[in-house]
Order: C-alpha cells, then sequence, then structure tokens
C-alpha cells in the first residue's frame, strides 16, 4: 500500500479507517470541500460499527447536506498526518471510492466546509493531504 505522511520519532498515531468520495463532472471537474482554506475531499473517519459506504453517506451529509451514490473503490492509502481539528496524531488507512453526487436533503452539519469544483488537475495539486492529491490522479 502506498504510504504518505512523516512518522516523528515519540509520537502515538492512532489508527483510524477513512472514506473519502472522488465525485467527478463530465468536464473532469472534482468536488472538493474547502474548509477554512484547507482544500480536502468529501469523506472522513468511520464512526465505531459503520462500513466505508455508510461513513462516506454520513460525512458527506454532514459536510455538504448532499447525498451521493458510492460507486467503484478506486485506491487504498495509508497516510500518518495531524490532525488540527482533533490536535492529534492519525495513522489512517484512507480508501477512496467513485461516487455521484446527489440531491440536497438537508442542511450541513459542518458550516465551515464550503463545497467547490475544481478541475481535476487544478486539485490533484491543491488538495491539502498526500493521499488526496494522489487519489485524485488514479481516476481513468
Amino acid at each position: 500500500m502506498i504510504t504518505f505522511g512523516v512518522i516523528e520519532p515519540g509520537r502515538f498515531y492512532t489508527p483510524r479507517r477513512g472514506a473519502y468520495a472522488l465525485i467527478l463532472t463530465e468536464a473532469d471537474d472534482l468536488l472538493v470541500i474547502d474548509q477554512r482554506g484547507e482544500i480536502i475531499l468529501p469523506g472522513g473517519g468511520l464512526d465505531p460499527g459503520e462500513t466505508e459506504d455508510v461513513a462516506l453517506k454520513r460525512e458527506m451529509i454532514e459536510e455538504t447536506g448532499h447525498a451521493i451514490e458510492v460507486g467503484a473503490r478506486i485506491c487504498e492509502a495509508r497516510e500518518f498526518t495531524y490532525e488540527t481539528s482533533y490536535e492529534s496524531h492519525f495513522d489512517k488507512i484512507c480508501v477512496f471510492f467513485r461516487a455521484v453526487l446527489g440531491d440536497k436533503v438537508a442542511e450541513p452539519i459542518e458550516d465551515d466546509h464550503e463545497m467547490v469544483w475544481m478541475p481535476r488537475r487544478q486539485a490533484a495539486e491543491r488538495l491539502s493531504k498526500g493521499s488526496q492529491r494522489w487519489a485524485a490522479t488514479q481516476m481513468v
């Protein structure tokens, strides 16, 4: 499995599995989230007992208010990272899925998440996480 990030000596990294959506338009624009200037893919960590597709659907509604149809698994990567919102280090197993954006079904819970359509090539350069930059290049 391809790995991103650097392990800092003396740090504990909490294992965490996450699911992320790769949602493309016909014009090859990728849906990303602008979270106070940090560009990320929609998705996030699995809650206890959740499957990847259930977690991804939940995260999408929390972040954007939109439903999604989860499609094929595209790729998987490991990333060692520090998450400022949790003030913790994580050993993340990130699974990336092709998805289709559905209707808006609720108001987003996370009001600091703004949906942005970005040319995929630009997104592959601007995404904040190495695993997400790589995943954006893996779709055919």
